[in-house]
């Protein structure tokens, strides 16, 4: 008799439709650095870190909960195998029960979501150190802009000059295609 394992593990997909997060791509958009922005991109990092992180410490949650769900199959196979070589008087080596236990369906789906996991969570780890490198970014391009490093110092001093202006109707303009496009 083949036994099943528990279904109080949650699935991957079970995850994807609990949460409605933001996706890895759209996380990822957010490591783009608008130079015409900062104060936007500065405001903004925090809660991206945040959510990669959190996203993050789910995907290890999972991931360590498919690597139980995995022992356990493995461990209920192997009883079972060892149950029905006793049952008809034959004797199995260890490296044979524990090949048929891999050669289990169960096993593969349990071993396939586990590794699925464990890309994911190694891409999301990635992610988040990025977003850590972003950070590092961002405050040495303020740190340019504030030198005047992507201006003509001149221009910078005097208050309200046309370029000042033109910078500031630029700006704006990003800022509502940007919108849009988060939109759409």
């Amino acid at each position: 008799m083949v036994t099943k394992v528990p279904a109080v593990y949650p699935t991957l997909d079970e995850h994807k439709r609990r949460s409605s997060k933001p996706t890895y791509r759209e996380l990822e958009k957010g490591l783009l650095i608008d130079e015409y922005a900062l104060d936007e991109d500065l405001a903004n990092q925090a809660d991206l870190f945040h959510r990669v992180g959190r996203e993050l410490e789910d995907l290890i949650s999972l991931r360590d909960a498919a690597q139980s769900k995995l022992d356990d199959v493995a461990a209920q196979k192997g009883i079972y195998l060892r149950s029905l070589a006793r049952k008809r008087d034959e004797k199995w080596t260890e490296g044979e029960i524990n090949a048929r236990v891999r050669l289990a369906d169960e096993y593969k789906e349990a071993a396939q979501e586990l590794a699925d996991l464990k890309a994911k969570c190694g891409r999301y780890s990635r992610l988040e150190k990025s977003f850590e490198h972003r950070s590092r970014a961002l405050g040495k391009l303020v740190d340019l802009y504030t030198a005047g490093y992507f201006g003509d110092v001149t221009h910078r001093r005097q208050v309200g000059s046309m370029k000042d202006h033109n910078v500031a109707r630029i700006r704006q303009r990003l800022h509502e295609d940007r919108q849009k496009t988060k939109e759409a």
